[in-house]
């Protein structure tokens, strides 16, 4: 909707797609291929400088290179956090271990 909107820069623009961890394809596999064509043909009649990219991906922009890479980083760290017990939950411990010396 939105190219159709904008012709010229739809027609000029350059557009990089890098596939995620939601988009179909090989699961959780990394490096994780391009979004399979059968996907993309739509998107790719419509933007013809659009490019679809594995995961992680190096661009390079004259002389700068840079690295893409998609994930879910903050759920990856959520899930390896440690919970840390509250105050009155550690006094109530101590005075438990004490009673039962």
């Amino acid at each position: 909707q939105l190219a159709g909107e904008h012709p010229g820069l739809a027609g000029g623009a350059r557009f990089v797609f890098i596939a995620g961890p939601g988009d179909p394809g090989a699961g959780a596999v990394l490096p994780r291929p391009p979004v399979p064509s059968c996907f993309t043909t739509p998107l790719k009649q419509k933007l013809p400088h659009a490019l679809f990219a594995s995961n992680p991906c190096r661009l390079r922009f004259y002389t700068h290179e840079m690295v893409f890479f998609r994930d879910d980083v903050s759920r990856k760290m959520q899930r390896h956090a440690l919970a840390v017990a509250s105050a009155a939950a550690a006094g109530g411990e101590e005075a438990a271990a004490g009673a039962a010396a």
